[in-house]
């Protein structure tokens, strides 16, 4: 896929109408979204068919799954939607699934709060149950800082286990696999509770996820690449 640069030019009317049906396609994608601008990339001859040859979208402050973005840049060409019905004032539905191209940056504040989505949680418990003999099973994980330097990422928090109150620091660099592992290494967990340290650790995203950049700069985590995304 090789989307061109679009013009911020309106094209005709039938690009027009298209722009807002997806805006309001992609609202009904996410929890929440500070601003949206949707830019089509043909002319009304050649979405005639039901095919938009290229659409690019910029979004800002936006919660996709309860992943926080603090901004996002989309670029996808040749996606079948259902035209004819737009026309006639339906909402737009995309047929067939797109690849798209994906640039984002997450910042500190971000990612604190994406920790409580099922993606991120799930992983993140998952490896700490490897390493933690939890002493309850009522315990209860809540996370209070998220630092992000360059090659570094921090996480603080609490374990409330019963009447206790346990400390936990994790400190990890960020490595990208195979497009889609995210590889965790030199991994400390710095708990009390720590029975079996381990100095790597791997999230796998899914194979509709093909990453190219994963990088951990000061204040932010930016990442790109490309991203399947199903009807």
């Amino acid at each position: 896929m090789n989307p061109q640069p679009l013009s911020s030019k309106p094209q005709g009317i039938i690009s027009s109408l298209l722009a807002p049906a997806c805006a309001a396609w992609l609202r009904t994608q996410v929890s929440e979204v500070a601003s949206l601008d949707v830019q089509i990339g043909a002319k009304d001859r050649q979405i005639l068919s039901g095919t938009i040859p290229s659409v690019s979208i910029l979004a800002t402050n936006t919660v996709y799954r309860g992943i926080s973005l603090q901004k996002i840049k989309l670029l996808a060409d040749q996606i079948e939607v259902n035209l004819s019905q737009v026309m006639r004032g339906k909402p737009l539905r995309v047929l067939q699934p797109i690849e798209v191209e994906i640039d984002a940056t997450i910042a500190d504040a971000d990612l604190l709060s994406s920790l409580t989505a099922p993606l991120l949680s799930g992983a993140v418990n998952q490896l700490i149950s490897q390493v933690i003999a939890l002493p309850d099973a009522d315990q209860l994980l809540l996370w209070q800082k998220v630092k992000i330097e360059t090659g570094k990422l921090t996480l603080q928090g609490q374990i409330q286990a019963g009447d206790r109150s346990i400390p936990i620091n994790i400190c990890t660099g960020i490595a990208l696999q195979e497009g889609r592992i995210i590889y965790l290494a030199p991994l400390v967990i710095d708990c009390d509770l720590v029975d079996k340290p381990v100095e790597s650790y791997s999230i796998n995203l899914g194979d509709e996820v093909n990453l190219r950049e994963l990088v951990l700069e000061e204040g932010e985590l930016h990442c790109a690449g490309q991203v399947r995304i199903c009807p």
